[in-house]
């Protein structure tokens, strides 16, 4: 299994952000699910700039 392709799925977003916010029953503070949240929407950031769009490069899409 590629990890990239898997990440171009949105099914693998939401699975990320349901497991995100099953943490906040598990005993985590209001900050500490800020500062993970935070972090993952960060890093999730920068994942979105350098991937392609599935189906094509951006130069395709002009």
């Amino acid at each position: 299994m590629n990890i990239w392709k898997r990440l171009a799925e949105p099914s693998t977003y939401a699975g990320i952000v349901g497991f995100l916010a099953s943490l906040h029953f598990m005993g985590f503070t209001e900050a500490e699910w800020m500062t993970i949240f935070g972090a993952v929407a960060g890093a999730f950031s920068v994942l979105a700039i350098f991937l392609p769009e599935v189906g094509g490069s951006a130069s395709d899409q002009e």
